[in-house]
């Protein structure tokens, strides 16, 4: 009377219900950009417009009580007629206000919301409903790709300690975008393109790098399915068909979706870059960051994986032929490149040390390049190994489970471990540092201030910037700097740390007093002394430049031999940088506001009596240019300093 079920189909009810149970049992966690998606999913079921109006904000305001002071603020801005009422909104050409996010994800829950009104369910609890509709879509994916309910189990079970425990819950789209980008690589190596770019497309509206699989999927495909015995241009034929080309027009077409919206409602292709991004933060160092950061790095979310991608991967080259070997280094490669495509657009988010629970959440669906990769190569086993397995198993439950213990405000275990025993080794970003030592969201560094992570009463890691004035003082007294023995690294944007114990050596400086008493000769290219305040070392007391080039001369001890000296300057114009050279040896062009000291070289047996540095400017003033400035103006010359 009834059809017989597949495997596939008890597999998919086991799924369903095992997912309707687990809905039945949990409430979602209101968190990330909870403003936001709540209430234009209100707007979208109330009214079938994204724009939020004042009885969006009322409803919500009934519905989340705990969140009412943010909405009435919200409102008042609103009818004050601010360009950005409340963070995380923005007027629009129309003088209404929208969220700066998309509201696809909001608009995936507005059936189960208006569902869930009618029979006396908690409204967003259709954000967990829409989250496990897309683990569910995740599961068919896999046992599309294996064949296997085992080893699907494994991949949802890998899934969900790789992120998705940690997630799941949230009212973000955080664990959407995961599954959906992981499914759609899984669809991809299985010859369904259509869904996978439909996927894929879905989950860039909400974070776009994900757009960037739309490119890297067919290369994936391709090396999965390429034939050795066709030319390239045929196997490239083979994976371009219809299909394909259907798939990737499909993503694209859902990826412009938000930025044609955002075009018309705003004037820009999207909004969140120009309020919330910078491409000035993408850098090296935040890419570091992005994957190794011991708070929220990817090696915190996902390190049992990378060990079993790596193992598997020696396994697979020493059994496998040299066709084979050549195509999984092809497919590592791919993966590899499609995290990296995944991370970069990421990295210029403005708020880097954002709410996250372990790992961040750009990290959680980036990091889904390298589960493929592992369930691909596991793939290849023909028995699963189990010893592996329980022992990545067991790692990634103490990941997901240390997750738990810290906020984006607090020290994972291993940062605390590594601050405590190896500081040189883990220089974090300095939002990251800052906001979790001091635990307050939101800090606005101070170039003037130095930041420390202290430990029974001593600083075991400090940050300063390199403009500081005053950190030498601070540190080690005055008439003193720190010593070169001092550990300095780098933390980016012209921050650096200090690690381990504070060195300091004894200095002169000599400034606007040395100057008029000649033990500072300005011998060429220079104005005249220019004394704004009495004291002695103020900043603006000093002497200008003046040409495309300067010449001063240092009378020092010989008794004293100088190791390095250091020039105090402020640049005019469009200078930014000078030539150096000193007693003939050419420093190269330095940027002289930083503080580090050039070194001087000199003869033990034969002591230097002076001193004599030559300065190249870099774009002097052109007084045709503006007749209001006579003289050649490069930089502002108040103090120099000898160690």
């Amino acid at each position: 009377m009834f059809p017989r079920l597949t495997d596939f189909h008890k597999f998919a009810l086991a799924l369903l219900l095992l997912l309707a149970a687990l809905f039945t049992q949990q409430k979602v966690v209101l968190n990330g950009d909870v403003y936001e998606y709540t209430v234009m999913s209100v707007a979208l079921a109330s009214h079938l417009s994204p724009d939020i109006q004042s009885a969006d904000l009322h409803k919500v305001q009934r519905l989340l009580p705990q969140y009412a002071p943010y909405f009435q603020a919200t409102e008042e801005g609103i009818k004050a007629g601010k360009q950005m009422p409340s963070s995380g909104f923005y007027r629009a050409r129309d003088s209404n206000v929208y969220s700066i996010h998309f509201f696809s994800y909001s608009a995936l829950a507005v059936l189960p919301l208006l569902a869930f009104e009618k029979i006396g369910v908690d409204p967003f609890q259709s954000f967990w409903f829409v989250n496990l509709v897309f683990v569910f879509i995740l599961g068919l994916s896999l046992y599309r790709f294996f064949g296997s309910a085992a080893r699907t189990c494994i991949g949802l079970a890998l899934f969900v300690l790789c992120g998705g425990f940690n997630y799941g819950l949230w009212s973000s789209p955080e664990c959407m975008s995961a599954a959906a980008v992981l499914s759609a690589m899984l669809l991809f190596a299985t010859g369904a393109p259509v869904f996978a770019g439909l996927l894929a497309g879905l989950a860039s509206t909400q974070n776009p790098p994900i757009v960037c699989f739309l490119a890297l999927g067919p290369v994936l495909h391709l090396c999965l399915h390429y034939q050795r015995g066709l030319s390239f241009r045929a196997n490239l034929r083979n994976t371009l068909d219809r299909r394909m080309l259907a798939g990737i027009a499909a993503g694209t077409a859902l990826f412009l979706l938000p930025i044609c919206f955002s075009l018309l409602t705003f004037g820009v292709p999207n909004i969140i870059a120009k309020t919330a991004a910078s491409p000035s933060l993408m850098t090296p160092g935040r890419l570091h960051s992005f994957f190794f950061d011991w708070n929220q790095g990817m090696i915190i979310g996902i390190p049992g994986v990378w060990i079993g991608c790596a193992v598997l991967w020696w396994r697979c080259r020493r059994s496998k032929s040299t066709d084979e070997q050549w195509r999984l280094s092809l497919v590592v490669l791919c993966n590899l490149g499609l995290a990296l495509a995944l991370a970069i657009p990421a990295l210029a988010t403005t708020n880097w040390n954002s709410a996250a629970v372990g790992m961040m959440r750009y990290v959680f669906w980036g990091a889904m390049p390298f589960l493929f990769l592992f369930l691909f190569l596991l793939r290849q086993q023909r028995r699963l190994p189990v010893v592996l397995l329980l022992f990545i198993a067991a790692l990634q439950v103490q990941c997901a489970y240390s997750a738990q213990l810290y906020s984006e405000l607090g020290l994972s275990s291993m940062a605390k471990f590594m601050l405590r025993k190896a500081p040189a080794w883990y220089n974090p970003d300095p939002e990251i540092f800052v906001e979790r030592t001091v635990r307050q969201d939101g800090i606005t560094l101070d170039t003037g201030k130095y930041y420390a992570y202290d430990l029974d009463g001593q600083h075991k890691k400090l940050m300063f910037h390199e403009s500081s004035r005053t950190i030498d003082t601070e540190l080690c007294g005055p008439n003193k700097l720190l010593s070169l023995d001092t550990h300095v690294a780098a933390a980016g944007f012209g921050w650096h740390y200090i690690n381990g114990p504070v060195r300091c050596d004894t200095v002169q400086t000599l400034s606007f007093t040395e100057f008029k008493n000649g033990r500072v000769q300005f011998n060429s290219g220079w104005s005249r002394l220019e004394q704004v305040r009495p004291e002695a070392d103020y900043d603006w007391n000093g002497i200008w430049s003046d040409g495309p080039s300067s010449t001063m001369t240092i009378a020092v001890e010989p008794a004293r031999p100088v190791q390095g000296v250091k020039i105090f300057a402020h640049y005019f114009g469009n200078n930014q940088r000078t030539r150096v050279v000193v007693n003939g040896e050419d420093m190269g062009w330095v940027d002289l506001r930083k503080r580090d000291f050039l070194q001087v070289k000199q003869d033990v047996d034969r002591p230097l009596a002076s001193l004599k540095i030559e300065l190249t400017h870099e774009a002097p003033h052109d007084p045709a240019t503006d007749p209001a400035i006579p003289r050649r103006l490069g930089m502002f010359v108040h103090a120099v300093a000898l160690r």
